[in-house]
């Protein structure tokens, strides 16, 4: 994996205005600002195949970074699948709401209505 594709692509994202967790691997979480599934879809529709929906995260998705031409795509697809897409202010369903810690210790923070 070419940390200068990762770079240029965290740079690329930046300058989109997009928040991403950075690093120092072969793959990133990106928060959309829209429910993951619909990004998935609407990339795969494209043609780019990205990563799965996280329950704890419902507007981030998994990016692995590929090749130049790979992470071109990638770009080209996401800049046409978020054009003139608006945040969706996502809520989480009722369920989510009432749930306050998982097995592991983490707790799920609380949101207030």
């Amino acid at each position: 994996m070419n940390s200068a594709i990762r770079q240029k692509t965290f740079d690329w994202l930046a300058s989109q205005g997009y928040a991403y967790v950075p690093s120092e691997s072969n793959c990133f979480m990106l928060d959309t600002r829209r429910p993951a599934k619909e990004v998935i879809d609407a990339l795969a529709a494209r043609n780019v195949y990205i990563g799965r929906p996280w329950p704890v995260w419902p507007t981030h998705v998994r990016i692995t970074v590929g090749t130049q031409p790979e992470m071109e795509a990638f770009q080209a697809a996401f800049q046409a699948v978020m054009k003139n897409s608006t945040t969706t202010g996502y809520d989480p369903s009722p369920l989510l709401r009432k749930r306050r810690s998982y097995s592991d210790g983490q707790a799920w923070a609380s949101i207030s209505s």
